[in-house]
């Protein structure tokens, strides 16, 4: 299926071609590389690049691979042909700092200490309209621990990094270990695109480790041409633009690997979590951890992957021990996650394991200056049941019988839930090795607004 998409694809890489679509007027890509670029193979010799695209805030149901009835991944769904699909992957949180941090350590979010992203509740709102000093909390990754760009830098990659989200900024520490990181607030698809084109010499002189945090998809949405179909329906209408950013998403991906010759390296396009649509009565990526915010897309392409479609519970915590042992690298001795290499390249049959695993979620907000009054949620999935807890209180469902998590089975099964409780608490107390690194943050009127922007807000 790629073969037939690279073809349709043809010579339409990054605006060669005034008929790619681009779905915006701003910007152009360059059309030709320049010309002392030489190919992936004569510059880098044997040792494939290392490519991770995340994909900020798609909800997996929402591509034609995971069931959806629009055809809103083109390439996507093609290159899932070739790769290695992940059935039910699963986000350590519920957005994205905690969670793109776990991708970066291994760890889960109350081990590497990020749990607080760049988020501005009401009473440093009121303060800082009253003209007041007002700051936000965040903790940023710790500098104790080595991250997946450090650890690819240390095996001597070149690194580069390319980030539209907030908390991808300098702020948070999203940014060590990279030899070029270049950060824009909400940048489109293109823009980044653009940037990586940029730099091309110098990731075609290889071994690269790339990481590419696309935005496009996070609220507000843009009503992308030509994807976009008008609905009368309000929220009917937001799924519509939701859906048009992920086909131009799409887009860019299929123009960079074609670009870059991706064919050949290893390339994980994954998500930091998803999105409601009033499942549970809201919108956005609010404080839960139900199912269409905690579920994500994990798909691996790359030399000798076998293309599947791999059953059992798998994390974000997982992605850096499998990078690391695709590249030849050592896993550190404290990463919580398994690699999946085994798996992916046919040595081993991981899915009974996987199909038993429990894997564990987190959400902090901070509601008060006083940490004593934040609200903690936490969340267990093993086999069928996934259990939420906050301060004391249960709910569990069935993802086998209730995909959708509207019936609340605690009460109807207390053997379940204790049980599960029990692992929960259990995950809980092993903080062996926890850091956390708090950081203030001036919340000046131009930082509200880019918060403000994205539902970042109270």
């Amino acid at each position: 299926m790629l073969r037939f998409w690279t073809s349709v694809l043809g010579f339409c890489v990054l605006g060669v071609l005034p008929a790619c679509t681009d779905g915006t007027s701003s910007s152009v890509v360059p059309e030709e590389a320049p010309e002392s670029v030489s190919t992936q193979s004569e510059a880098a010799g044997s040792t494939p690049d290392v490519v991770v695209i995340m994909i900020d805030t798609l909800r997996p149901d929402h591509l034609p691979i995971h069931g959806y009835d629009q055809d809103t991944a083109p390439f996507v769904s093609a290159w899932a042909a070739e790769s290695a699909v992940f059935e039910t992957a699963w986000s350590t949180s519920s957005w994205t700092a905690p969670s793109t941090a776990s991708v970066f350590t291994g760890l889960y979010p109350h081990q590497h200490g990020v749990v607080l992203g760049m988020f501005a509740p009401d009473h440093d709102v009121a303060a800082m309209r009253a003209g007041e000093q007002s700051t936000i909390a965040g903790t940023a990754l710790p500098a104790e621990l080595r991250t997946l760009p450090e650890m690819f830098q240390d095996a001597g990659y070149r690194t580069f990094g390319a980030a539209a989200n907030i908390n991808l900024g300098p702020v948070l520490g999203f940014q060590r270990g990279f030899d070029r990181f270049h950060y824009s607030h909400q940048a489109h698809a293109r823009e980044l695109a653009e940037t990586l084109v940029g730099w091309q010499s110098e990731i075609e002189a290889g071994p690269a480790f790339i990481y590419l945090h696309l935005n496009d998809v996070h609220s507000p949405y843009l009503q992308r041409e030509p994807w976009y179909v008008p609905q009368t329906d309000e929220l009917a209408d937001m799924q519509s633009a939701y859906d048009s950013e992920i086909a131009y998403t799409d887009q860019y991906i299929g123009r960079l690997v074609e670009r870059f010759g991706w064919e050949d390296d290893w390339v994980m396009i994954i998500t930091d979590h998803g999105e409601e649509f009033e499942d549970h009565g809201q919108r956005g990526h609010l404080t839960t951890l139900y199912r269409e915010l905690v579920q994500v897309l994990w798909m691996v392409h790359g030399p000798q992957i076998d293309p599947q479609r791999i059953e059992g519970a798998v994390s974000l915590v997982d992605v850096l021990p499998t990078l690391l042992e695709l590249s030849g690298l050592t896993i550190p001795s404290n990463v919580q996650g398994l690699s999946m290499a085994p798996q992916l390249t046919g040595t081993q049959d991981m899915q009974p394991l996987l199909r038993d695993r429990a894997v564990f979620h987190q959400r902090v907000e901070r509601q008060t200056d006083d940490p004593r009054g934040w609200r903690e949620l936490w969340g267990v999935t093993v086999q069928e049941h996934r259990l939420i807890e906050e301060a004391g209180r249960y709910e569990l469902y069935d993802s086998m019988t209730d995909p959708k998590e509207r019936q609340n089975l605690a009460d109807a099964s207390p053997d379940v839930v204790q049980n599960l409780a029990a692992q929960l608490t259990a995950f809980r107390n092993q903080k062996s090795a926890v850091w956390s690194s708090e950081v203030e943050i001036p919340l000046e009127p131009d930082l509200y607004e880019q918060l403000k922007v994205i539902g970042y807000v109270q």
